[in-house]
């Protein structure tokens, strides 16, 4: 059954990347006459995210913290902050993403993370009108997952997601993002001392 569900989840989102190519409107999605125009990622700055998750055994917490993203030339680099809070008890750990910038016109660009639990991670962004898709997948295979990021303004998205270990379900989310215009200080060197441009990548 969950063999299934994993490769149900390969068809969906192959087919969401095929439309968003091939679909009339789609391709201009990233142009500057598209009609729905994404802050999150495509813009620096730091937003919050506080929500719930559901781990395999039913058992639920609450997840939340901040990311930081800072454009270089030929990177987009999140700093994620995350913490998981089961009854009195919390966890947090750091996280970088690396992001290479959409090329004018595309809808599709790859990405990369260094998991705290599940080691290193690529996958793809890809835009759907006003949702988002990051899927991932660890270096042999054995966690595949995803992310939908939905746009509900400028300063907000809905994010939900799930993840698999060798096809069985282990964690899903649900949480809300925001814009924030708080200044956030993390350990990434790669963040800190990063030179900033002023190139536009959209």
């Amino acid at each position: 059954m969950e063999s299934k569900m994993k490769i149900k989840i390969f068809i969906i989102l192959s087919v969401l990347t095929i439309a968003s190519i091939c679909l009339p409107g789609y391709a201009e999605s990233n142009s500057p006459n598209k009609t729905v125009k994404h802050t999150y990622l495509f813009e620096e700055g730091n937003w919050v995210f506080n929500g719930t998750f559901q781990d395999a055994t039913g058992g639920t917490g609450a997840i939340f913290g901040a990311i930081v993203i800072v454009h270089t030339d030929d990177l987009w680099i999140l700093e994620t902050e995350g913490t998981i809070k089961v009854g009195d008890i919390e966890e947090s750990s750091l996280e970088k993403s690396e992001v290479r910038p959409f090329q004018l016109g595309a809808v599709t660009t790859n990405w990369t993370t260094q998991h705290k639990t599940w080691g290193l991670l690529n996958g793809n962004y890809t835009i759907m009108d006003d949702t988002m898709i990051a899927n991932f997948e660890n270096e042999d295979g054995s966690v595949v997952g995803f992310d939908l990021l939905q746009k509900l303004d400028d300063h907000r998205y809905r994010v939900t997601g799930i993840a698999l270990t060798d096809n069985k379900v282990t964690v899903t989310w649900n949480f809300i993002m925001e814009r924030n215009n708080k200044t956030y200080t993390y350990p990434f060197s790669a963040v800190n001392s990063v030179k900033k441009k002023s190139k536009d990548f959209r």
